[in-house]
């Protein structure tokens, strides 16, 4: 099995070393190559390598996203709903954008927003749109924590894989 799907573990504490623009590009040369119901593309990523913005951002949902105030970069998924694939659309880009980075030697942890509430009763999109600006006709799905981690994780074990949880032509 290849090594990128073996590897790739979410991590949530980031060196402090800034991803060289070079990276990010290619990660967003690949992810753009990302597919969509009918090609439509319904999503937008907003790249946000400001640290007062990322912390902005983490600062709407503290109980899980905590883990971007280490990342230098972070990409958020915007979706337009409009398109009834908007959130398979956003998930795969999201995947996508995942994947890239650890192909460039990064590490990635997704963060959930779309219809999230954060513990103090606060909608977790609307304070992500305040902080960049996001149209209201758009949702949030995620956020993407993005730089070299700074904690060690285990490669995926292929003999501890769910194998369970694969059924062929039945459940």
């Amino acid at each position: 099995m290849n090594n990128l799907f073996l590897n790739r573990r979410s991590v949530r504490k980031f060196k402090d070393r800034k991803v060289e623009e070079e990276k990010i590009n290619k990660i967003l040369e690949i992810t753009l190559t990302a597919p969509s119901g009918r090609n439509r593309k319904p999503w937008d990523i907003i790249v946000v390598n400001k640290r007062e913005l990322i912390n902005k951002i983490a600062d709407a949902r503290p109980e899980a996203i905590s883990f971007l105030k280490t990342a230098p970069l972070a990409m958020v998924v915007v979706m337009d709903l409009e398109s009834g694939t908007a959130i398979a659309d956003g998930a795969i880009i999201a995947s996508y954008i995942q994947l890239a980075a650890e192909l460039e030697g990064l590490n990635t942890c997704w963060g959930h927003a779309f219809e999230k509430i954060n513990l103090k009763g606060e909608n977790v999109e609307e304070k992500i749109r305040e902080v960049l600006n996001i149209p209201e006709n758009k949702n949030i799905l995620c956020t993407i924590g993005i730089g070299y981690g700074d904690e060690d994780k285990e490669p995926h074990d292929i003999k501890n894989l769910p194998m369970n949880k694969v059924h062929f032509n039945k459940y």
